[in-house]
């Protein structure tokens, strides 16, 4: 066995990513080949599941009786799992498939694709194998060892196996050959062949076309097919042409003999196609798709995910906009069954990329997605095919409401057309994180009936429990219904699916929340086929809003309380008639409305007979048409039904006909609904009319013409026919940040505040000044452009603001009510760009968000941030080239972003003495660097990084040279330092606590030098292994520290990587090395962050004698050298928890407070908090003097066993940790 270079003894579990082989010199039975990472190759036939193997070969000349044999990935547990009681004949292969099932051939098992019961064909060992690396073994039944493997981390896709040409040597294969002998494709050092050449760009052609393929690489075959599958060993070998007379879709790769395949090449090819929809050609094997077993579409199978290859090709052009990798799954709750199945499409690095860089849908600035779905037309798949796109482009960008995107496009799969789909938005957290730019971990989203999709049900049932228990006419009641409840929204939303008679309320409800911010409930606009006066909707005759109000109908009263509640409130009620009416008046006018209907009828027109004639839906284009013709009948006479709806509930009759002008240049909102232009129309008669003026930049509001008012915002009550005029006037003095900066500009404190209304340039050569004390208010989306310099001169108790403009004319629709300006972007500037002493708030991203996607964003430039903050808006800052100097500075964002700051391709960058308060979203770390030499990081204090994958600093790849040091870290939820790949850094005199690993070292030429660190309360404190296959491990020199409170071993080094610790403590074992101690530190506080060292500590002049001295002359201590700031002793501890309670003691978990002062001690606003789960105390929370209090996660459990216990607080609704964690 290879041996590793540790210089201290370490456990046997940390040998997983060795590459051993031992066997007996004449073994029969031995490991040929496993694979331990199967997203898309082979495929288990019972259980339809890409899953891990192992490939067992009777290697000998005699048939091999395999009772009693077992394997193993446990060397201490020989007899894990039996295997099948089976003969092997001579040069015969067993397949294992390790997917933790533990079946045999002949067992019986539920299989969940098929929904049944299912006898097994294959052996499924009853374990799984880790990509990680891990050991296998086969033992006798005698309990010797017949053969055995360690292995290192696996790559996605590819196996590991014994090389055909000499069994003892082991290749990586990235054509696995389950069941059968290994490929000559293969390669020891992963080496794969290159990609061949096509003549032809992929697309579409007016004819047939000659399409040639080509390769340089000496000794390599191109293997293609043209029916979307991938290619084989087995597939044609491509001569010198191939025809391409119809649609096909072409897949090509090399294959080298003693080299891995290739990577398979995909290119559409269109003939005789004249499509102005999108197209999306998908390409996969045809058994996923059209198998009788478990092909997707064949049998409606909604719990299998197929990989695919995905290209999108634009309307009108023609051009690839995309190719990619991606996972098919069925989806729906009805409509899967339909014949044209529909599809949603997921992107995950196991397919390719996570992410799609590309924006699916015009008027909308995301230009990433997770997800998206293809649908089939819903329940509309037979009728018009596009009711739920019309529902959505009825008021796309004209209210403020949550949508499902919708784009009608043209789908082929492997070559053949598939129908007319909809592309649309997939509503998941993902959704809401993209649309309102959150933290997709932290949101309530919900259906229906408190059915939870992502987050808890908990604040909306009591925020329900409340309405149903209080008078919502009561002004006070309504106002706090309106705090927890986007009212302006909500009201879109019922008018919406009201007008439209969508009365099915019970059904197909979405409504969510932003965590983080204890934001509003909104609803989303979803399904709404269910109209327009079929499957399911009213007729254009009934009253809808009785029935979504539960007035009339048989609605359950869940789906109708809100509503109902909230008309008790005249001023809502009112509200909702008069903003119906101003919308009855605009967007839903029969000429606006059916005007849509014919734009969307324009664009499938041309493809709906072939669509008609590929699925048989709708029945004919007669009857298409017809179901068209019905969309506009209802269009037509909605409007005034529902008008005379309005009137029969609440008796107000829409007979005032009220006019409005606008002089000058401003809008008027009226009862919610803006106006850029002059409007008439009827209005409800005595009822609340609610009028908001808002100026045009540069201009002012005067009066009410008319209404004998000042006021920006009134009210007026029609009894008759009303006819007013809403006056602007230029403002003389307002300051307006110039669009061209073409000389030398100073933005001055005296003429603030300054209004950047739109975009700003500053050309090369000159230089944009603000003033210390000016306030910069931004209208939503616009961007600074620094070709030349900016600088933010603000000084000490004179500071600069920067933040987005309060007033409503600053809003776009898709920044929301808050607001977010874009970036200040540099590009190359020919001057620099300093921020000192300013706040900048709520920024977001660029023009070209793919580039920058920060509030600062800096290519190639100067950078100096001192004295300043960067919060309340996106990713806070990147800098790519040039340099960059942050100090004294505070950045925080909500949403996930690769690092707070960002800096990648620079040398000596200094981030110095800057605060990163972290956030629950899941990979951001505090500080990412990438390709960084001579950097400095030090004196900055970074913390609560709580989301999935997040460092505390982030030394990527190519990072050399770096100085890291007197940093306080604690609770990042992945690394407290992490090092990648090629880079290095001297980290000195850190404190890094509660974090899974203190320092980790990643792969090959990862090195750190360790010295007067105190790592505490980490899952290792330092670790360094093997993270990516065959890249070697990593190296941590650890001198002079501290390593305490470690919940696994303090240390951890696969045996690719080497660990040195010399003049170290710890208080779990005496390590082997130099000056090495093993003892309690002494901390004066670890529970509370105070980490100095009480005077009788072990580790005081205790380091390494040839360190330098310590600040106050003496022995170099072990440790950070830490002197703490804050309170180390605090009045209100944690005094006893619970956690897991037995069956017959199920009090629930609960934390218990202790107020250890004299004093009484209010608690409005804390939090008890255990990883991403807190519980917020409210304002009557208090602790007396010397009392107790008890933070339940079910209060009525807890008082079941502890009814005379101290005074509780309730309910937390999560369970703490049953394994480890932090309670703070």
């Amino acid at each position: 066995p290879l041996k590793h270079q540790n210089t201290m003894p370490l456990p046997r579990t940390i040998l997983a990513a060795l590459l051993l082989l031992t066997a007996t010199a004449h073994a029969q039975i031995r490991i040929n080949e496993i694979l331990a990472v199967n997203s898309s190759v082979a495929v288990d036939p019972d259980f339809g599941e890409f899953a891990d193997f192992i490939e067992l070969h009777n290697a000998s000349a005699a048939p091999l009786n395999l009772s009693g044999f077992t394997l193993t990935d446990d060397a201490a547990d020989p007899q894990k799992w039996a295997l099948p009681n089976t003969v092997l004949a001579p040069g015969q292969y067993l397949l294992i498939w390790t997917d933790g099932h533990n079946k045999h051939p002949g067992d019986t098992a539920f299989v969940g694709y098929k929904n049944a019961v299912v006898n097994m064909t294959m052996a499924h060992a009853g374990f799984r194998l880790s990509g990680d690396g891990e050991y296998v073994g086969i033992y006798t039944p005698q309990g010797n060892l017949a053969d055995q493997l360690t292995y290192c981390t696996q790559a996605n896709d590819v196996s590991y196996g014994r090389s055909p040409f000499n069994p003892s040597s082991w290749w990586y294969f990235g054509a696995p050959t389950p069941g059968a002998p290994n490929t000559t494709y293969g390669s020891a050092v992963m080496e794969a062949a290159g990609e061949p050449v096509c003549s032809l760009k992929e697309g579409f052609y007016p004819g047939p076309q000659m399409l040639h393929l080509s390769t340089q690489e000496p000794g390599a075959q191109i293997r293609f097919t043209f029916d979307g599958s991938t290619p084989n060993e087995q597939s044609p070998v491509f001569s010198d042409s191939f025809p391409l007379n119809l649609n096909l879709c072409i897949k090509a790769r090399l294959y080298v003999p003693g080299k891995m395949p290739g990577k398979v090449v995909t290119r559409s090819y269109f003939i005789n196609e004249n499509l102005q929809l999108p197209v999306i050609s998908i390409g996969s094997d045809a058994p996923h798709l059209y198998g009788f077993d478990f092909g997707i579409l064949q049998n409606a199978i909604k719990d299998r995910e197929i990989p695919a290859t995905m290209e999108y090709f634009e309307p009108g052009t023609g051009e690839r906009a995309f190719v990619s990798g991606v996972g098919l799954r069925v989806f729906g709750t009805t409509i899967y069954n339909l014949p044209q199945r529909p599809l949603s499409v997921r992107f995950r690095e196991k397919y390719g990329d996570e992410t799609l860089r590309y924006p699916l849908f015009k008027g909308k600035p995301i230009a990433q997605y997770t997800a998206f779905l293809l649908r089939n037309g819903g329940n509309d798949y037979n009728t018009a095919y596009f009711r739920d796109g019309l529902g959505v482009n009825l008021v796309k960008g004209k209210m403020d409401i949550d949508y499902q995107d919708y784009q009608p496009c043209a789908v082929f799969i492997n070559g053949s057309f598939h129908g007319i789909y909809e592309l649309r938005e997939r509503l998941d957290e993902q959704y809401l994180a993209s649309n309102h730019e959150v933290n997709a971990n932290q949101v309530d989203y919900l259906e229906d009936s408190l059915h939870v999709v992502s987050g808890d049900p908990y604040a909306f049932a009591a925020l329900m429990d409340y309405v149903q228990q209080n008078d919502l006419a009561d002004p006070a009641i309504f106002a706090k219904v309106a705090s927890q409840v986007d009212v302006n929204e909500f009201c879109n939303y019922l008018i919406h699916r009201a007008f439209i008679g969508y009365q099915i309320a019970d059904l197909n409800n979405r409504y969510w929340r932003n965590r983080d911010t204890n934001g509003k409930w909104r609803w989303i606009a979803a399904d709404m086929e269910h109209g327009f006066g079929q499957l399911g909707g009213d007729a254009y005759q009934v009253n809808t809003i009785g029935k979504l109000a539960g007035i009339s109908g048989s609605l359950p009263e869940w789906a109708t309380l809100l509503f109902n509640r909230m008309l008790q409130n005249p001023g809502f009620r009112d509200e909702f008639m008069q903003r119906s009416a101003a919308y009855l008046n605009t967007i839903y006018r029969p000429d606006v409305t059916i005007g849509v209907v014919d734009s969307l009828k324009n664009l499938l027109q041309a493809q709906m007979p072939r669509h008609i004639g590929r699925w048989q839906t709708p029945p004919s284009m007669q009857a298409w048409q017809g179901n068209v013709a019905q969309i506009k009948t209802f269009l037509t006479h909605r409007p005034a039904f529902y008008r005379k709806h309005l009137t029969e509930l609440f008796g107000n009759p829409d007979s005032v006909q009220v006019s409005m002008q606008i002089a000058g240049q401003g809008k008027v909102v009226i009862s919610g609904v803006p106006f850029t232009q002059a409007m008439s129309g009827p209005f409800f008669k005595q009822a609340a009319i609610r009028l908001e003026a808002i100026p045009a930049p540069g201009f002012r509001f005067v009066t009410w013409q008319g209404l004998n008012t000042t006021d920006e915002t009134t009210i007026f009550i029609p009894s008759g026919d009303t006819s007013f005029t809403a006056v602007f006037a230029p403002v003389s003095n307002i300051s307006i940040i110039p669009p061209i900066i073409a000389a030398d500009t100073l933005l001055s404190a005296a003429a603030s505040p300054w209004y950047g209304l739109e975009d700003v340039v500053i050309l090369p050569g000159v230089r944009l000044t603000v003033e210390a004390g000016a306030n910069l208010f931004m209208t939503d989306g616009v961007c600074i452009h620094v070709r030349g310099g900016l600088h933010l001169n603000g000084a000490p108790g004179n500071r600069i603001s920067m933040s987005p403009d309060p007033s409503p004319a600053a809003r776009r629709s898709f920044y929301g009510q808050a607001g977010f300006w874009g970036s200040i972007m540099a590009d190359g500037a020919t001057d620099s760009i300093i921020i000192q002493y300013a706040d900048i708030r709520g920024g977001s991203f660029g023009r070209d968000r793919s580039r920058h996607f920060s509030t600062i964003s800096t290519y190639n430039s100067p950078l100096l941030v001192e004295h300043s903050t960067i919060t309340e808006g996106k990713a806070p800052l990147i800098s790519r080239g040039g340099s960059a100097i942050l100090r004294h500075s505070e950045f925080h964002t909500y949403v996930s972003c690769n690092g707070f700051i960002s800096l990648y391709f620079m040398d000596a960058p200094l981030i110095e003495h800057c605060v990163f308060k972290g956030n629950r979203a899941i990979n951001t770390d505090a500080i990412d660097l990438k390709g960084i030499t001579n950097g400095i990081v030090r004196h900055n204090e970074i913390y609560g990084f709580l989301g999935s994958n997040c460092d505390g600093i982030d030394l990527g790849i190519y990072t050399l040279n770096n100085l890291l040091e007197y940093n306080v870290i604690h609770d990042c939820s992945d690394k407290g330092i992490s090092i990648g790949s090629q880079s290095n850094a001297l980290i000195r005199r850190n404190l890094i606590y509660d974090c899974d690993l203190g320092i980790a070292m990643k792969d090959s030429l990862s090195v750190a030098y360790i010295d007067q660190n105190t790592l505490f309360g980490h899952r290792h404190a330092v670790a360094c292994y093997e993270k990516s296959t065959l890249r070697g491990g990593g190296k941590a020199v650890v001198k002079n520290s501290i390593l305490s409170g470690s919940l696994d071993l303090d240390l951890f080094a696969d045996v690719k990587s080497e660990i040195q610790l010399s003049y170290s403590l710890s208080d779990q074992k005496l390590w082997p090395g130099t000056g090495n101690l093993f003892g309690d530190p002494a901390f004066e506080s670890p529970s509370t962050g105070d980490f100095t060292l009480r005077p009788t500590s072990p580790c005081i002049n205790s380091g390494d004698p040839f360190s330098p001295l310590d600040p106050d002359g003496s022995t170099a201590d072990m440790g950070a050298y830490y002197t703490h700031a804050g309170a180390s002793g605090l009045s209100v501890v944690i005094n006893e928890f619970n956690y897991h309670p037995p069956p017959n003691h199920f009090c629930g978990d609960w934390v218990e407070l202790h107020n250890r002062s004299n004093v009484s001690v209010s608690l409005n606003g804390w939090r008890v908090a255990q990883g991403l789960n807190q519980f917020v105390l409210n304002e009557t929370a208090h602790i007396p003097a010397g009392g107790y209090l008890v933070i339940c996660q079910d209060s009525t459990l807890f008082r079941q066993f502890y009814p005379v216990a101290v005074p509780v607080l309730g309910n937390m609704h999560w369970e703490l940790d049953n394994k480890s964690g932090k309670i703070a």
